[in-house]
C-alpha cells in the first residue's frame, strides 16, 4: 500500500512539473473571461504565406503555429474562418463577425477598431522589378509608371501618404501580381520582402529581382477586437511564454529561400566608394610604417632573440619545479590570446561597417570597448584571480573611468547589496562591453548632463543577479540605450546578450510625479 502511494504521489508531481513548464497564469477575471467566451473567431488573411494562409481549405503558416503553442497554455479555442481575401478579413472585424487578426500592422486607421499584441513578425516593405527594368528606384523615381500594390495591406495606407499621386493597382494575390510584374502587365509591385520571397520561390518566376527599397518596415501583430482588450492581453501572456528556442524552431519550419539579388541604395554608393578609399589610404600608411618599423626590428632581432632565449631556459627552470605555475602560465596565455581575438573582431567589426565609415566618434567608441577589456583583464590578474572577479567593483570602476575619459561629472549614485557577483574573466568582459555600449549611448544622447543615474547591482539568487540603471528622464527610449535596431551598436548588445544567455529589459513607470526610465541586464552567474 505504502509502495502504491508513494507511485501515486510521484505520478502527480511530475504531471504538476510538466503543467507548471508548458502552462501559464492568468487572473480569476481572465480564467473567466475564456469560460464564458469558448469560441474565439479568427479572421485570417487567406494569401500571405508564410505567415498565414489557406491551403485546401485549412489554415497554415507561422501565425498558426503560434496560436497553437497560445492555445494550448492558455485554454483559449480558436476556429479560422472561411475568408475570400484580406479585405473580407478587415470587414469581419470592423462588423464584430470575427474576434482576432492572424498577423496585422498597427496603423491609425485600424486603432479605431483593433487592439494589438507585441510585434510577432518583422517585414521589410521593397519594390520589384524586371531584370530589364532599372534597379536601385525609390519611391519618388516611380511616378509615371504602373505599381501594384496589395488591397487592404499597411502599404497602402503608407504610400497614400508619401506619393499620394502615385498610379497604383491593387491585387488580392500575391501570385496574380507576381505574374503581371513578370509578364510586363505592371512595372513594379511594393510588398513585404518575406512574403514576396515565399511567392517567387513556389512560382518559379525567374526575371524578378529587388529593384529598390521604400524606408518602411512591418511590425506584425496578433490584432483584436477593440471591445475585447482581455483578449488581447491573454494572448500577450501566451506570447510571452513562448521561448526564443521555440520561436528559432517555427522560422526554420518555414522560412526558406529569400531573394539572393543584393540592393544598395544609390544615395550609399559615394559613401562606400569614399570608405573604400579612405580605407585604402590607411592600408598604404599601415604599409610605409611596417616597412619603417622591419628595418628596425632586424636590427634587434639578434640581441632579442638572446636575452629571450636566456628567460625563456630561466622561465622553464623555475616553471618545471611547479607544476601550478605550468598550468597558472597556460592559462594566461590562453585567457590573453582569447581577448585580443576579441580585440581584433571588435575592431574588424568597425572597419566592415561600410554604412558608416570610421570618425572620432567611433574611433572613441571602439577605445571605450578596449578599455573594458583591459580593465576586465587588470581585475582577473590581480591576486592571480583570473575567474574570480567582483562584478560591483568592475562595474563602479568601468563607468567612472569612461565618464572622466568623456569629460562627464554628473552625479552617479551606486546600490550593491550582498550575494554571489563573482564572474569568470570572460563573463566580465561581455558584460564590460554591453555596459560601455549603453553608457555611450546615454552620453552621445545628452542624458548625463540633465539628470543623474543610478546604477544597482541586485543578487536574484545564488546563480543570477541583475544589474539596473534607474534614469530619471522623460520621453526616453529604448533606442537611446540599446542603439536603433540593426545597428553596429544593437547588434553588438545582442551579440554579448546570447554569449552571456543574458537578456536586457527596459521600462518606464512614474515615481513621485516623476518618470523613471529602468533599463536592467539580467546574467546567470557562471564562474
Amino acid at each position: 500500500m505504502k509502495k502504491l502511494s508513494l507511485i501515486l504521489l510521484f505520478f502527480f508531481s511530475c504531471v504538476i512539473i510538466v503543467f507548471a513548464e508548458s502552462g501559464v497564469s492568468l487572473n480569476p477575471e481572465q480564467e473567466v473571461w475564456i469560460k464564458e467566451h469558448p469560441v474565439i473567431r479568427l479572421a485570417p488573411d487567406p494569401d500571405f504565406a508564410p505567415i498565414e494562409f489557406i491551403e485546401n481549405g485549412v489554415y497554415m503558416g507561422m501565425a498558426r503555429d503560434y496560436l497553437d503553442l497560445i492555445s494550448e497554455r492558455t485554454g483559449l479555442n480558436i476556429e479560422a474562418l472561411n475568408v475570400e481575401n484580406w479585405d473580407h478579413s478587415l470587414i469581419l472585424l470592423r462588423e464584430r463577425r470575427a474576434d482576432i487578426l492572424g498577423a496585422a500592422t498597427p496603423t491609425t486607421s485600424r486603432k479605431k477598431y483593433l487592439v494589438f499584441t507585441t510585434a510577432v513578425f518583422n517585414s521589410n516593405v521593397v519594390i520589384l522589378g524586371r531584370s530589364s527594368n532599372t534597379e536601385n528606384v525609390e519611391l519618388e523615381d516611380l511616378n509615371g509608371f504602373k505599381v501594384g500594390i496589395m488591397s487592404g495591406y499597411a502599404e497602402e495606407d503608407y504610400l497614400s501618404l508619401v506619393m499620394p499621386l502615385l498610379d497604383t493597382i491593387t491585387y488580392t494575390s500575391h501570385r496574380k501580381a507576381l505574374e503581371d510584374l513578370s509578364f510586363g502587365r505592371i512595372d513594379y509591385f511594393i510588398g513585404q520582402l518575406s512574403i514576396l520571397s515565399y511567392y517567387i520561390e513556389q512560382t518559379a518566376l525567374t526575371n524578378i529581382i529587388i529593384a529598390g527599397d521604400t524606408g518602411f518596415r512591418h511590425q506584425l501583430s496578433f490584432a483584436v477586437r477593440s471591445d475585447w482588450p482581455i483578449l488581447r492581453d491573454i494572448l500577450q501572456i501566451g506570447l510571452d511564454s513562448i521561448s526564443e528556442k521555440e520561436k528559432k524552431e517555427i522560422r526554420e519550419k518555414w522560412i526558406g529561400l529569400q531573394l539572393e539579388r543584393l540592393y544598395i541604395p544609390r544615395t550609399v554608393i559615394p559613401v562606400i566608394f569614399i570608405s573604400l578609399g579612405g580605407l585604402f589610404l590607411i592600408l598604404i600608411m599601415i604599409l610605409i610604417w611596417n616597412r619603417t618599423l622591419s628595418r628596425k626590428v632586424e636590427q634587434k632581432t639578434g640581441e632579442l632573440n638572446d636575452e629571450l632565449e636566456q628567460k625563456r631556459l630561466q622561465a622553464e627552470s623555475l616553471l618545471k619545479s611547479n607544476d601550478e605555475k605550468i598550468q597558472l602560465l597556460h592559462e594566461v596565455h590562453h585567457r590573453v590570446n582569447n581577448n585580443m581575438q576579441m580585440v581584433k573582431s571588435l575592431l574588424n567589426f568597425e572597419f566592415n561597417d561600410q554604412a558608416h565609415p570610421p570618425g572620432a566618434e567611433r574611433m572613441f567608441r571602439s577605445i571605450s570597448r578596449i578599455n573594458a577589456i583591459a580593465l576586465a583583464q587588470e581585475m582577473g590578474h590581480k591576486d592571480i584571480a583570473v575567474d574570480r572577479i567582483d562584478i560591483r567593483e568592475f562595474t563602479r570602476y568601468l563607468i567612472d573611468n569612461l565618464l572622466v575619459q568623456y569629460g562627464e561629472s554628473n552625479f552617479i549614485e551606486y546600490k550593491f547589496n550582498d550575494g554571489n557577483f563573482i564572474c569568470n574573466l570572460k563573463m566580465t568582459i561581455n558584460i564590460g562591453i554591453v555596459l560601455t555600449e549603453v553608457l555611450l549611448n546615454l552620453v552621445g544622447s545628452g542624458l548625463f548632463s540633465e539628470t543623474g543615474i543610478l546604477v544597482q547591482i541586485s543578487c536574484v539568487d545564488a546563480e543570477s543577479f541583475t544589474l539596473g540603471m534607474h534614469i530619471h528622464k522623460e520621453n526616453i527610449l529604448i533606442d537611446m540605450l540599446e542603439g536603433l535596431p540593426g545597428s553596429s551598436t544593437n547588434i553588438l548588445i545582442l551579440n554579448m546578450l546570447e554569449d552571456l544567455s543574458a537578456t536586457s529589459g527596459f521600462t518606464i513607470k512614474e515615481t513621485g510625479g516623476m518618470t523613471e526610465a529602468l533599463w536592467t541586464l539580467s546574467v546567470p552567474i557562471m564562474v
